[in-house]
């Protein structure tokens, strides 16, 4: 046989003209009925067993063995690779498939007589029987395995009704199997050799491509359920909609992670405009970095952004202020990371800001937190009344006679004397400072550039701090060549020592601004004196003039009356004393 399968169609000698003659009499015998013999059919037949060699050797094996339930049910259907067979080849697939009709003793003939022929992509084929006729050869060491069932085609061509008890009784294979649904065609259930069920959907899009799109996992769904689903979504398909492609466009859209990382790259490069139409700044940047970093991230940076709803956004803002993302106090330098109404405000004020930078720029359709309602946060509303500055000079002077830093109480008296900010008062610069004018002269704050009024005491005190050092800032660091920093730690061991609470540098700022409304100054002039951004077109008419000098200087002076244990003095008397001091001076 194997001479004859393999060697040339020419018959050379007799004995296998006998052969043949003996094929063709038992292939009548086993599977053709003698009333209805017809050797065109098994001239067919053979050509088809060509074609089926042509299409392996071509590159079909496997392969073709996965049917496309959309394109009928049953063997005479192939997948989409060979959507054309011949119908040759239809007709010996199907002669070889459908041959169960036949008696027991014809099956048994044919499958030890005609296993030689079949192609290794037929589903049933299998190596011939040892010890049989065309077997003769010795057994290998280990037993062969079990012949499969020429007769039985492969599990995953099965169609019908799929039911619970139809899908548990599927057990998993080497490789994916498919059970698919004969009521719903495109619907039906992957068997991976995990074992793990899921139902499925395929189709083909507007473009011809067959796609497969998972519906959920069997055990979470019914079989009710998920042909329901299926219905829906084989129903989108025909409007146009391919589920597919967009689940793949949702895993793959921009996450809130990129749009972060995004926005922290080209603000730090200044291709970003923030407030008053300028470069969003480096000190916003580092406080956007760290929300970013330690709140949003963690939340819901791998969120599709498409996907997010304000709902969603809210709810963030809720478990920032509920505490979710607070972490315990690290050992060495470095607060706590705390929730709060307030950070949880700034945190979505940041997370707005990003994602209209991106929805302007085109890189979102539309930003999830538009019209987001921000949580009122509590601001600190805590100053130093005229005993409590009296106490806090006293504690000082008596600290810095028992060794504290000298830097760091003379930036909280000078933060004091001005109601500059904190870091205003710490990086300010030499150059920057002009006693003759009472004033300092600021690059950069966070209203932009400024020219900002000090009092006669607040320019001494100045003057004095800027001998000490050689270096270019006014309060040098006790090391290297930057700033001093350490201020807060100062501040806070003064007030633990004095007795007083909830006591930061911009409480100082705001005790400068409560003593000069005390003292009947009106609130433009405050604005003036702390240097609050214009929001009004009268005050942007306000310059440094006469009397904002005036004012600085005599608030100053009160401050520094109350810092040295004296007592607070009304308007008139500071004017008569004013005007006394004037008089003696002529004299």
């Amino acid at each position: 046989m194997r001479e004859f399968v393999n060697g040339p169609w020419l018959i050379k000698k007799v004995s296998e003209i006998i052969w043949l003659f003996r094929l063709l009499a038992c292939l009548h015998n086993a599977y053709i009925p003698k009333s209805k013999f017809n050797v065109s059919k098994l001239i067919r037949f053979f050509k088809a067993s060509k074609s089926f060699s042509l299409l392996r050797k071509n590159g079909a094996g496997e392969e073709i063995r996965t049917l496309d339930p959309n394109l009928g049910n049953g063997f005479g259907s192939f997948s989409p690779q060979f959507p054309n067979p011949s119908k040759d080849t239809k007709y010996y697939y199907n002669s070889i498939a459908y041959i169960d009709q036949k008696p027991e003793s014809a099956t048994l003939r044919f499958a030890t007589v005609f296993r030689q022929l079949l192609p290794p992509c037929f589903p049933g084929y299998a190596a011939p029987a040892w010890g049989s006729r065309f077997g003769a050869r010795a057994p290998p060491a280990q037993s062969p395995k079990p012949e499969r069932n020429l007769l039985e085609p492969p599990k995953e061509f099965y169609m019908t009704r799929l039911t619970k008890r139809i899908i548990d009784s599927a057990k998993p294979g080497s490789r994916d199997s498919f059970l698919w649904d004969s009521e719903l065609k495109g619907f039906g259930v992957r068997i991976k050799p995990s074992g793990t069920r899921s139902f499925i959907i395929q189709y083909r899009n507007l473009e011809g491509r067959t796609r497969r799109c998972v519906i959920g996992q069997y055990g979470v769904l019914t079989v009710e359920q998920a042909r329901d689903h299926a219905k829906k979504k084989l129903a989108s398909v025909i409007d146009g909609a391919d589920p597919s492609a967009e689940r793949h466009a949702i895993r793959q859209g921009l996450t809130i992670s990129a749009i972060c990382d995004w926005y922290l790259t080209e603000a730090e490069a200044g291709r970003l405009i923030g407030r008053n139409r300028r470069p969003i700044k480096a000190s916003t940047i580092c406080g956007d970095r760290s929300r970013i970093d330690l709140h949003i991230k963690p939340l819901i940076g791998n969120r599709v952004v498409s996907q997010l709803k304000l709902a969603d956004i809210e709810r963030l803002q809720g478990d920032i202020a509920a505490g979710r993302t607070a972490k315990t106090c690290k050992v060495g330098r470095g607060g706590r990371t705390a929730g709060g109404i307030g950070v949880a405000s700034r945190s979505i004020s940041t997370l707005r800001s990003l994602l209209n930078h991106a929805r302007r720029l085109g890189l979102i359709e539309a930003s999830p937190a538009a019209g987001v309602r921000i949580m009122a946060s509590q601001k600190l509303k805590r100053h130093l009344n005229a005993g409590e500055i009296r106490h806090m000079g006293k504690v000082m002077t008596q600290m810095e006679s028992e060794g504290e830093h000298p830097t760091a109480l003379a930036a909280i008296r000078v933060m004091l004397l001005t109601g500059f900010r904190r870091m205003e008062v710490l990086a300010m610069r030499k150059e920057w400072v002009q006693p003759d004018d009472n004033l300092v002269r600021f690059p950069d704050t966070k209203s932009g550039p400024q020219m900002r009024v000090a009092g006669d005491e607040a320019m001494a005190l100045l003057e004095k701090q800027a001998l000490r050092s050689q270096s270019p800032f006014v309060f040098p660091a006790d090391w290297g060549d930057g700033h001093f920093i350490g201020v807060v730690r100062v501040l806070d061991r003064v007030c633990a020592r004095a007795g007083l609470k909830e006591v930061t540098p911009h409480t100082l700022r705001h005790s400068f601004a409560s003593l000069a409304a005390s003292l009947g100054f009106s609130e433009l002039t405050i604005s003036g004196l702390l240097g609050h951004a214009p929001r009004g077109v009268t005050q942007r008419y306000v310059h440094l003039d006469t009397a904002l000098v005036i004012a600085a200087d005599q608030v100053s002076a009160e401050i520094a009356r109350l810092l040295a244990g004296g007592e607070l003095q009304s308007v008139r008397e500071v004017k008569q004393a004013r005007t006394l001091a004037s008089l003696r001076a002529v004299a």
